[in-house]
């Protein structure tokens, strides 16, 4: 994309979208950085848009990102370049982040280039570093950096790591907030201890792996969300003791919403080849997709089965193998003498 074409286009969009702020905050996190407010950041003119543009552009960003920006932050295209823009870009190429990197950490929240002071971000990072290490620079973390930079650290992130360690998590466990649910991390302190004290009191071992995935769990919904979600499993036929010995074993399974739940346990429920005890020995099976594993897969044992080359048995491990190898031991061998299988290669075809 041009850069006359940014300047026409971002005008527009600033005179009509920049006022709103189209980011609301969750209650539970704790309030993002004030913005700075020593600077006056933004220009109007066409000359000034475009030399931030170009600059951006100079400096590795896509002309996607660049798309993206003028799209959802066009304010930040109208920003003081010497003044807003440079001073953090150059901050990141000081900590020897690559163009693509630095691209990466403005995608996820382009805000930091306006919102937050540079004293803010340099106070940021320096916790990441304490908090991380060298882990800092891995591109999991890299690629939510952008959204951690928005947040008062020491107030949210720094004491809940500080409160897991108390509790005997280790760091590779903690790492793994940091990769799969970031954003869960910068819970308000008080908020957060509330979460363990509920996994604690369901019995789960705070040094197995799977605690960090039942503390996020457990928080990832208001409490009357949780007890909606306990009578979806209610209804399948599950007792207090049996919620209880599933939580433990499987706590990603009560994330999934109540419809996938229900969806999922229906069909497998209706299709005549399970009951519900098979749900109690592999609750996992409810976390597969519906479309892209469970019905295919399903659909290719029935064919087999009426096509007499293998008979039907209701475990897991045809729905929890890859799609590699599972079109490798039940469809590549059939191909040739069942054509019903063709759907499959069809599918992934297109």
């Amino acid at each position: 994309m041009s850069i006359k074409k940014f300047q026409r286009i971002t005008l527009i969009s600033f005179k009509t979208h920049c006022i709103n702020n189209h980011t609301p905050l969750l209650s539970s996190f704790s309030t993002t950085a004030q913005p700075d407010k020593q600077i006056p950041a933004y220009e109007t003119s066409p000359k000034k848009i475009g030399s931030v543009a170009s600059f951006l552009k100079e400096s590795g960003f896509s002309d996607a990102l660049l798309a993206k920006i003028e799209k959802t932050r066009p304010k930040l295209l109208t920003s003081k370049l010497e003044q807003t823009i440079k001073p953090k870009i150059n901050f990141f190429q000081d900590m020897g982040l690559s163009a693509t990197q630095i691209a990466d950490v403005v995608s996820a929240d382009p805000r930091i280039l306006t919102r937050v002071s540079i004293q803010f971000i340099e106070r940021s990072v320096t916790v990441l570093k304490k908090v991380l290490g060298d882990k800092m620079y891995d591109s999991r973390i890299l690629k939510n950096f952008g959204w951690f930079l928005n947040y008062d650290l020491d107030k949210t992130l720094v004491p809940n790591v500080e409160f897991m360690r108390s509790c005997g998590i280790e760091q590779s466990q903690i790492l793994q907030l940091f990769y799969n649910y970031p954003r869960f991390l910068l819970h308000k302190e008080e908020n957060f201890k509330e979460f363990v004290r509920r996994v604690d009191e369901m019995g789960v071992d705070r040094e197995s792996k799977l605690f960090v995935y039942a503390v996020r769990t457990v928080g990832s919904m208001s409490l009357e969300s949780w007890e909606q979600k306990l009578d979806v499993f209610r209804g399948l036929g599950y007792t207090e003791v049996d919620i209880i010995s599933t939580f433990r074993k499987f706590p990603n399974v009560f994330a999934l919403s109540e419809r996938k739940i229900k969806e999922t346990a229906e069909f497998l429920l209706s299709s005549g080849r399970f009951d519900s005890s098979y749900i109690f020995r592999y609750p996992y099976v409810l976390i597969f997709s519906l479309d892209g594993r469970l019905k295919p897969r399903l659909r290719v044992l029935e064919i087999l089965e009426r096509e007499k080359i293998l008979k039907f048995k209701p475990t897991t491990t045809v729905f929890s193998i890859s799609d590699s190898k599972f079109f490798a031991k039940f469809v590549k061998p059939h191909l040739d003498k069942v054509k019903d299988l063709s759907f499959l290669v069809s599918d992934a075809e297109t």
